[in-house]
């Protein structure tokens, strides 16, 4: 586990209850916001594209090295935005020092509750999973590291109350896969790239 985890897992409160949807797409804009500026040849003109000068003298400090202290520039910054122009100050600053560790979970949060609600549209059985291990868990894309699930553990809900916790070794024989967004099957040790 990285050490942003227990930072990390402050947002889970946000993402249950009346406010969970919106608290994730807010995370998920945030995530976008960061990753444009980071993958921008030009990280100070992108803040001031999307944000304007408030938020690009923000950036002071910055090297453009993409150094920890780049992207904590960069983080803070989108926070500040997000926080201002979508009342999310109290979310971002639930999780100071590990938001991009946060928007990770967030990400994993709306893609479970996508997939629920297609197994809804298609009838599965199964009514309910949730991750026992690790409890939080980030892989950056273009990093060159590649995902690990070998400690991944679910909890599966069927809608007839039966319950089974499936390691995942044993997703294939038990009809569970991870995909992206695009319906493509994440293997244990696949690298995560986007290709823009």
């Amino acid at each position: 586990m990285g050490p942003f985890r227990s930072k990390a897992e402050r947002l889970l409160p946000f993402l249950k209850g009346k406010d969970g949807r919106w608290n994730i797409a807010k995370m998920g804009l945030y995530r976008e916001y960061f990753e444009a500026i980071r993958n921008s040849r030009n990280p100070k003109a992108k803040v001031k594209e999307l944000f304007g000068n408030k938020y690009a003298d923000m950036l002071s400090g910055f090297s453009g090295d993409n150094t920890e202290s780049d992207i904590a520039i960069m983080s803070r910054t989108v926070k500040a935005y997000m926080g201002e122009r979508y009342a999310g100050k109290k979310m971002f600053d639930s999780v100071t020092g590990a938001t991009v560790s946060a928007s990770g979970i967030s990400a994993a949060t709306k893609e479970a509750a996508n997939k629920s609600a297609n197994d809804y549209k298609t009838n599965s059985d199964v009514k309910e999973i949730s991750i026992l291990e690790p409890k939080a868990k980030t892989v950056e894309v273009n990093k060159g590291d590649s995902v690990d699930f070998s400690e991944l553990k679910v909890k599966v809900v069927n809608k007839d109350g039966s319950v089974k916790e499936v390691e995942w070794k044993d997703f294939a024989a038990s009809g569970l896969s991870i995909t992206d967004e695009d319906g493509k099957a994440i293997e244990n040790g696949s690298d995560l790239k986007i290709i823009r």
